[in-house]
């Protein structure tokens, strides 16, 4: 270790690795997994989660919102790949296209490309939405392992429509419905009126984002939905290749 490196804040960082990781975990996981002894491993998340780079719940830990800009700097060739891709999207369907990537138990958004202004109305990049509110995060979240799927189904507290899914078992359910099609929709469950459609963007067999898109109900109708989401996959392949 370079005698300028702070082998405090080294372990610091390896605890946000993991955690980036996994939506979320135990002290006792988090310790066993890096090698820690407990009590090393409980004063550094109380220290982060202190300056608000991790949230506790009950007796497990996730990256916090605030953690996205560090999340950002990970991701810049991920970013710079899919924008013209997303480009070609936005104006012939009518629709704004994002990035999400799963931060604890929140999608945060990496990269837009808005349909003539159209990013005030939804999402800007850098801002987070718990998973059930989201179809960028409900199509990652239905790529993960069942206990990962399992430990973010306890975390389901808040809904922003009366349309939300907030029950774990139809929130389970909900993630096998979206694997099996391939693609995961939020039907005004994040906004009224606003309807969204997100697939999975996979490298080496594994979620590492989602690219969605946003429109008002009647730029995405639901009869063409299915085409959308056939086009919105053949982009996440384009880019995953390309990453």
């Amino acid at each position: 270790m370079s005698q300028y490196l702070s082998g405090t804040l080294a372990k610091a960082f390896k605890i946000l690795t993991y955690l980036d990781q996994q939506p979320t975990a135990t002290l006792t996981t988090i310790a066993t997994a890096l090698n820690y002894n407990k009590t090393t491993a409980f004063r550094l998340l109380a220290s982060l989660v202190e300056l608000g780079y991790v949230t506790k719940q009950a007796q497990t830990y996730a990256l916090s919102t605030r953690q996205q800009a560090l999340i950002q700097f990970n991701n810049p060739r991920l970013n710079w790949v899919a924008t013209p891709i997303m480009r070609q999207i936005t104006q012939p369907y009518q629709v704004s296209a994002y990035i999400g990537i799963l931060t604890g138990p929140d999608v945060v958004i990496t990269q837009v490309v808005d349909y003539q202004g159209d990013l005030a109305k939804y999402a800007k990049i850098g801002s987070a939405a718990p998973i059930n509110e989201s179809a960028l995060g409900k199509c990652i979240a239905a790529y993960l392992t069942t206990a990962q799927q399992q430990a973010l189904s306890h975390q389901l507290n808040s809904a922003a429509t009366k349309y939300t899914l907030t029950d774990q078992v139809g929130f389970l359910q909900n993630l096998k419905i979206i694997h099996d099609q391939g693609y995961a929709l939020d039907d005004e469950e994040s906004s009224f009126g606003i309807r969204c459609l997100a697939v999975p963007i996979i490298k080496d067999d594994q979620v590492i984002a989602a690219l969605g898109v946003a429109g008002s109900l009647d730029r995405m109708q639901r009869r063409n939905l299915k085409r959308l989401a056939q086009v919105l996959t053949q982009c996440s392949q384009t880019i995953a290749l390309q990453f």
